[in-house]
């Protein structure tokens, strides 16, 4: 049996984050809270670097020149995972937790100057980032052909339990700096140009200074920083902003899916022949791609919180300034996942990895707490990640409180999906009025189309109900609600085609179950079906309608 040689790994985790990011109501505030972690991260692996541990021990982050020049050109996101781990020699503990010392002292001196904190003050700011920060570190001894990530995160994901929050809020640095806490009991501005304005201290923080380019940031526009509105807007013209979908923003949350199988054979996705040196080319691959998502979403009108690893976090209108949707964005980024991670999708022996991402769409009014919107993406995503993964789980929570969403399986490759994509741009040149009595007529001949359906045998049965919701509407002045359309029988014509796809889409629903409802019920197709047209259906409502 042949013996296999160890090392010492070193794994440092930098929290809290989820904490912090729960603090913030704004898209600066979520940025800023997102973007000082990895600030962290970033500074104490440099220091490391500086304090003799050699670039090449790292598996997590790589800082080598591609990775720094990535960073430099990601519009101040935050590249960096929470999670540092790099190979060690003896004694390298010690400097690690000098290392965590200094960058303690280093962030709670910024938040003193940016705060301007008064002279007595100094000491306090030092005891909150103490108590506040949770960096811990812990060394293992790993395998030659184990993988460190795997066998550190298991040690790492228990020392993130060791909660130290200091909870007394009028203490509490961070949410001072990120939305100007003492004037939350006044009318704050969004735009954060007063000192009573929730972005006034993030705006001249060390944190956009460490992370904007010139005047390259994501957040800025004309001047001033976005607020949610802005971003629900998306630059759109006065005349648009009658739509409901300009109040509304998605908040998104992504995640890879079978990673742990990945890294655990490594070497059976990589051209080196070592663990090692495959992690840290694994690892440049989570900056490319996450560098690429973060300048598609960026184009679209969104604003990316957080993209390290192979997570993502972002706020998006529901409409890109190309005029594409939500969806076509997740589309797209699906796409630059496969192209970054393209070899990882097979192993050495050209079998599928099962590598995949998913996603959770929580979309909201823009007065919704952004808090709470966070928290739905996050629970939708583990809606995503359900079953055999790769999902997209969407729901639209309306300013009333009526929510409609669905969970696509495998949504990439997803042929009832991609239909229904195709349905969504076709019906942009209907009138929401069509849409509206599209909904009403299947709720309200529900059991006779479900019956249709029953009874019909399979060579047949789209006809069968083809014909059948084609009558359903033939007591209707019909050819009135095609846009554009002068000529009635033509209008008759593209409204019988709308009718028999929509009726096609809701056979699929029933026989493939690739699209389900988040409301379960029996009616299983028509709830999911009626969920769909009402989300195709708001991207056309005005305001006022109910």
């Amino acid at each position: 049996m042949e013996i296999q040689n160890s090392s010492d790994y070193i794994g440092i985790t930098i929290g809290p984050i989820v904490d912090t990011l729960m603090l913030s109501s704004s898209p600066a505030g979520l940025w800023g809270a997102s973007y000082f972690f990895s600030y962290i991260a970033r500074n104490l692996t440099e220091k490391l670097i500086a304090a003799g541990i050699e670039e090449t021990e790292f598996v997590c982050p790589v800082v080598d020149e591609e990775t720094k020049q990535i960073r430099q050109e990601a519009q101040g996101v935050g590249l960096f995972h929470d999670r540092i781990i790099f190979r060690a020699k003896a004694g390298e503990m010690k400097v690690v937790q000098d290392s965590v010392k200094w960058i303690k002292t280093k962030v709670a001196d910024q938040f003193y100057e940016n705060l301007k904190g008064d002279p007595e003050e100094r000491e306090k700011y030092q005891k909150f980032m103490n108590s506040c920060l949770q960096i811990h570190a812990v060394k293992a001894s790993v395998m030659e052909n184990d993988n460190p990530i795997l066998q550190l995160g298991k040690l790492l994901d228990a020392l993130e339990l060791m909660k130290t929050v200091n909870t007394k809020e009028n203490e509490n640095y961070i949410l001072k700096m990120l939305v100007n806490q003492g004037m939350l009991n006044e009318k704050a501005k969004e735009d954060g140009d007063s000192e009573k304005g929730k972005n006034f201290y993030i705006k001249q923080s060390f944190l956009v200074k460490d992370a904007v380019q010139g005047d390259n940031w994501q957040l800025m526009e004309n001047g001033r920083i976005k607020n949610i509105s802005d971003i629900a807007k998306n630059e759109v013209g006065a005349e648009k902003l009658k739509k409901k979908k300009y109040q509304y923003y998605a908040f998104v949350q992504s995640d890879g899916d079978n990673l742990t199988k990945i890294l655990r054979n490594i070497i059976n996705f990589s051209q080196e022949k070592e663990v090692h040196p495959a992690i840290r080319e694994f690892s440049k691959t989570c900056f490319r791609y996450s560098k690429k998502a973060a300048e598609r979403i960026h184009k679209y009108g969104g604003v990316t919180i957080y993209a390290g690893g192979d997570d993502l976090l972002f706020l998006a209108p529901l409409e890109g300034k190309e005029q594409d949707t939500i969806f076509d964005l997740i589309q797209e980024l699906d796409i630059v996942f496969k192209t970054e991670f393209k070899e990882y999708l097979k192993d050495g022996d050209g079998m599928p990895s099962g590598l995949s991402v998913s996603f959770g769409v929580a979309i909201h009014h823009e007065g919704y707490p952004l808090y709470e919107s966070l928290n739905r993406a996050y629970m939708l995503l583990m809606k995503a990640k359900e079953g055999d993964k790769h999902g997209l789980a969407v729901e639209l929570m309306k300013h009333s409180g009526q929510a409609n969403g669905i969970f696509i399986k495998r949504f990439s490759k997803n042929e009832t999906y991609l239909r229904m994509l195709e349905l969504f741009h076709e019906i942009r040149n209907l009138d929401e009025k069509f849409l509206r009595s599209l909904t009403q007529k299947f709720a309200l001949h529900e059991q006779e189309i479900k019956m249709a359906l029953e009874k019909s045998s399979k060579r047949d049965s789209e006809k069968v109900l083809q014909n059948l919701v084609e009558n359903l509407f033939s007591n209707r002045h019909r050819g009135i609600f095609i846009k554009g359309k002068d000529d009635m029988e033509a209008s008759l014509t593209e409204e019988r085609k709308y009718i028999r796809d929509i009726t096609m889409l809701f056979y699929n629903l029933e026989k493939k179950k690739e699209i389900v409802s988040l409301n379960q019920n029996k009616q299983e197709a028509l709830e999911c079906l009626d969920a769909i047209i009402r989300i195709m259906k708001f991207y056309q409502e005005e305001r006022g309608d109910a």
